[in-house]
């Protein structure tokens, strides 16, 4: 789940990123971003802040969104005072006494010891910042991505209040995003000191004392179960979530691109306040909009709930385009930017239809299929449809008009074949979801058993590794038999045991030759002599 400084830090991150509107550099005004954001930390106009607001800020909407202290304009029942008595001076002190632990005494280099951690605050003289998650939704601890306000565009502190006169970022870098080793304060070493939040919330102790971390993927819960559960959107205004009777509940959060459901946040926040689980979807627009566009709308409407929902692709294009490789890359953009593996949405006929193996390999499917005999309330029903390649099904809509206490109109049923345990994993983000590539493991099982398999005469031919082997042993064998003809020519024979070889007999038969013409030639230079004297 997500953690109180894992919340902060992508809050830090979005209030730098925000632009038209954007948040401007002010002294004088350094609270408005903070009273003008909403209770989950959206902010839909301009607004200032400075250093210290923008991190203390962060935190206290962290604590109020996961914690559940009241969300107060004046701070005083979140982790910091949102007054005066909040600013770069005082920080440290304050840190920790809310359960920040100092790791300034345990610098290596320009990194602490084990590197940074999500949230952290680097003090300097004057000025404070804070380690966020990359653009991606990784992190690294050794070169972080730095949030911080500077100064105003004029050059001075008052922002709109003085002589800038805006309240928006009018240089794009009254609140920035920079990566730590190129932010100017590493490069002239004025970092004094590391604050890592350990407190109520925390994903767990970080200090000094930690070498390098080795993150390991938790226990995967078993996944198996059953819930009842409906999904919702505009068109279910003023349900009822909590009388219901639904145990999981999915919410149209967005659409195409940059359509968000006007009734989004309140059904989400109704779901998590009934205790029900939420899961988000996202309805898909692939014949007219690049994934890209289609991933900023959901992730950016999304964001303070990444780590509570299970997140979903609706892929029900309107025009009745099925482009399954639009599908697979929307699936994995999500899961790399996110960390946090979605679900995939389609009719029953889409899921059996198209090539679907890479997706289903990695992906759970919920399938909606709408027999005559469907019931038209919550209940534990088992899919009739087997959508083949290889899927493994998450849930099956079995009605589009059924009903639930609490509301007059029609409603989305589902049966959920997984567990409560399991779906709050998944929305966690925990780790890779190794069951759903058994499939994929068992064929490539196979292939490796098949290359390395001698084949049978009349029943399979032999495996493609057996294959080559055998064909470099027949170069081997017609290589050695060239060898042997070599040896065999050259080879002086053995009396009763073999002849000699071809080429020992003809250089036997020309120096036999060489040795009959020296005695002719002496026999001949002898007669002549006689014949002289």
């Amino acid at each position: 789940m997500t953690s109180v400084q894992e919340y902060a830090a992508r809050e830090a991150r979005y209030i730098c990123e925000k632009r038209n509107p954007g948040v401007g550099y002010s002294q004088t005004n350094r609270w408005s971003w903070y009273d003008r954001c909403d209770d989950q930390g959206w902010l839909n106009q301009t607004a200032e802040g400075d250093c210290s607001s923008l991190v203390t800020g962060a935190y206290n909407i962290a604590k109020h969104v996961l914690l559940g202290t009241p969300y107060v304009r004046d701070g005083s029942q979140g982790m910091f005072p949102v007054s005066g008595a909040t600013w770069t001076g005082t920080i440290p002190g304050l840190a920790l006494e809310r359960g920040f632990i100092d790791r300034g005494d345990a610098w290596t280099g320009t990194t602490p010891d084990g590197g940074f951690c999500r949230g952290d605050l680097l003090m300097a003289d004057g000025h404070v910042a804070m380690a966020v998650l990359n653009a991606d939704g990784s992190f690294n601890p050794w070169n972080p991505d730095i949030a911080d306000m500077w100064i105003d565009s004029t050059g001075d502190i008052y922002g709109s209040a003085g002589a800038d006169g805006s309240e928006d970022d009018d240089t794009g870098s009254e609140s920035s995003i920079r990566a730590y080793l190129d932010h100017p304060f590493t490069r002239r070493a004025k970092w004094t000191t590391c604050l890592s939040y350990d407190g109520p919330g925390s994903s767990g102790k970080q200090s000094s004392e930690v070498e390098k971390p080795k993150p390991q993927a938790p226990s995967k819960p078993d996944w198996r179960g059953s819930m009842v559960g409906m999904d919702i959107s505009m068109h279910q205004d003023g349900i009822n979530v909590g009388a219901s009777g639904a145990e999981a509940v999915f919410v149209k959060a967005t659409e195409g691109s940059g359509y968000v459901d006007p009734c989004f946040r309140q059904h989400a926040d109704a779901v998590l306040a009934s205790g029900k689980l939420l899961g988000l979807y996202h309805f898909s627009w692939n014949s007219a909009n690049s994934v890209a566009e289609e991933v900023d709308t959901f992730l950016g409407a999304v964001g303070p709930y990444l780590g509570k929902a299970v997140l979903c692709l609706d892929f029900e294009d309107p025009n009745g385009v099925w482009n399954v490789a639009w599908a697979e890359e929307w699936l994995d953009t999500v899961k790399a930017r996110t960390g946090y593996t979605p679900i995939i949405y389609m009719y029953a006929n889409a899921a059996t239809t198209y090539g679907w193996e890479s997706v289903a390999s990695r992906y759970w499917l919920w399938i909606a299929g709408y027999p005559g005999d469907s019931p038209s309330n919550l209940i534990n029903v088992s899919c009739p449809y087997d959508p083949g390649h290889g899927w493994w099904l998450f849930g099956w809509q079995y009605t589009d008009e059924g009903r639930v206490s609490g509301y007059g109109g029609n409603v989305d049923l589902n049966s959920f074949y997984v567990n409560a345990n399991y779906w709050n994993w998944l929305a966690g983000g925990q780790g890779e979801d190794d069951e759903l590539m058994a499939s994929e493991a068992v064929t490539l099982l196979q292939q490796i058993h098949n290359d390395l398999t001698y084949g049978e005469a009349g029943v399979k031919q032999a495996g493609h590794v057996i294959y080559a082997i055998e064909k470099v042993a027949e170069k081997v064998d017609a290589l050695s038999a060239k060898v042997q003809v070599i040896s065999d020519a050259v080879t002086p024979g053995k009396e009763g045991v073999k002849f000699d070889g071809e080429l020992y007999n003809q250089v036997k038969e020309a120096r036999n030759s060489l040795a009959r013409m020296e005695k002719q030639t002496a026999e001949a230079k002898a007669a002549q002599a006689a014949g002289i004297a």
